[in-house]
């Protein structure tokens, strides 16, 4: 996570924005830890806005582009949550509707299939999901 935080320095995120940036799923022991860890260790501090940031940028300088971050994803998460997270992030502006996407993946919407890799994502803070829209979320744009 502090990783992902000082690659990204000076910006400010919400905990499970930082889980997104590390691929990590929040909300279990193992994520809260890390995160008890980071402020215990003053690496991290928290805004007015209960925003976490790294207190130093990473020494290579360098921020983490929305491409690695969908990359360090799809390379964790099954079919056909992968398969969609590229396709929407490759859709022009980012946003793909349900049908389009269930074409060009091969998977029918509504299916437990379905079901189960869109709720990954949309739980891994990576796509908005509003009616018939798929939108990758703010921090993959």
């Amino acid at each position: 996570m502090i990783r992902a935080l000082r690659r990204n320095f000076p910006n400010a995120y919400t905990w499970a924005q930082v889980g997104t940036l590390a691929g990590l799923m929040t909300g279990n022991g193992y994520f809260n830890t890390a995160r008890k860890v980071l402020l215990e260790a003053g690496v991290v501090t928290l805004d007015p806005l209960e925003r976490v940031q790294a207190n130093t940028m990473d020494e290579d300088g360098g921020y983490i582009k929305p491409r690695e971050i969908v990359d360090l994803w799809c390379s964790k998460l099954g079919k056909p949550s992968s398969d969609m997270l590229h396709t929407i992030y490759d859709a022009p502006g980012n946003v793909i509707d349900v049908a389009t996407l269930s074409e060009i993946i091969g998977v029918k919407p509504g299916n437990g299939y379905w079901n189960t890799g869109i709720k990954k994502l949309v739980n891994a803070g990576l796509v908005n999901k509003q009616g018939n829209k798929i939108q990758v979320s703010e921090i993959l744009q």
